[in-house]
This record gives structure tokens, C-alpha cells and sequence, in this order.
């Protein structure tokens, strides 16, 4: 069960890194075409991310899981605010969702790093943006 709990967390680790590195990507698209197959990428990592973190609370434990299902939920709300028109969210907005994922992300790593040993290095969140 260890094992199974590590590969879970270490996919929504990943699931969120490629979800950030493809967002972060997203203004420097060459064409609509590129734009739209770096949305469709975002998008399937954040769709793995809410599984990783759904199938966290069946399998544990519920400190690691909790934190999980938060970063999802504010990984949620930043691909909205930046698919969203601009002034649909405030700047006050944009910097306490990305304040509160950022800190969510860092008590994640210290709480599975705690559990599970040293799943990752902490030191500072993978998602900066919007």
C-alpha cells in the first residue's frame, strides 16, 4: 500500500508540473493551432490531477490526501482565471489563489516528505503563474 500511496502522489506531482509548464507556455504560442493543443494539454493534466487527488482519499492517509484535493482545487481555479477574459478576475484574486496553491503545494511536499520519506525536494512550488 506504501508503494501504491508514493506512485499516487508522485502522478499528481507530475500531473501539476505539466500543467504549469504547459500554461506557462501558453503565451508564446506560435498560432490558434499551437494555443489550442497547449489548452488541450493543460487541461489533461489537470483532469489527471482531480484523479490522482480523487483516488488520494480511498487510499490515504487523510492528512496527505486533504492537501491534495486543496491543490486541485486551486490548481482548478487558476486554469479558470487564466482562460477567463482578463478583468474577470482581480489582481487581489490572482495573488491570493496563487498565494494559498503555493503554500498548499509546499505543506503538501513537507507532509508526503514526512509520511513517505523523500518523495521531493522542497523549495518552492512548481506553479507560479497566473
Amino acid at each position: 500500500m506504501q508503494e501504491r500511496r508514493v506512485e499516487l502522489y508522485a502522478a499528481a506531482l507530475l500531473a501539476y508540473d505539466q500543467l504549469f509548464e504547459n500554461l506557462h507556455s501558453i503565451p508564446t504560442a506560435a498560432d490558434d493551432e499551437e494555443h489550442k493543443r497547449i489548452w488541450s494539454q493543460v487541461l489533461a493534466a489537470l483532469d489527471e490531477l482531480k484523479r490522482t487527488a480523487n483516488k488520494g482519499r480511498m487510499t490515504g492517509p487523510p492528512e496527505v490526501s486533504a492537501l491534495v484535493q486543496t491543490l486541485a482545487h486551486l490548481t482548478s481555479r487558476t486554469v479558470l482565471a487564466a482562460a477567463s477574459p482578463e478583468g474577470s478576475f482581480s489582481a487581489e484574486q490572482l495573488d491570493a489563489i496563487r498565494l494559498q496553491r503555493d503554500e498548499t503545494y509546499e505543506r503538501f511536499i513537507a507532509e508526503a516528505n514526512r509520511i513517505f520519506g523523500q518523495l521531493v525536494p522542497s523549495g518552492g512550488a512548481a506553479g507560479t503563474g497566473p
